[in-house]
């Protein structure tokens, strides 16, 4: 599929496991192989335990302020 070939080398998505869309000279898209992504493998809880660290860290002054 001449679609998932890259200009550089001719590496395709399915080796390589994902590939860089660009739009503008600028990274825009990810394209992945969803059978090898890590993240897609995580449980419900560890999703949520990921985002709300997350969460926590961006937000880490104003809740030590809620926290007083």
């Amino acid at each position: 599929m001449s679609l998932f070939r890259s200009r550089a080398g001719g590496l395709n998505v399915r080796e390589a496991g994902s590939a860089v869309i660009f739009k503008n000279n600028r990274p825009k898209y990810l394209l992945v192989d969803l059978s090898q992504e890590a993240l897609l493998e995580l449980t419900d809880d560890e999703k949520i335990e990921i985002v709300a660290k997350r969460i926590l860290e961006k937000h880490r002054k104003a809740f030590e302020e809620l926290a007083r």
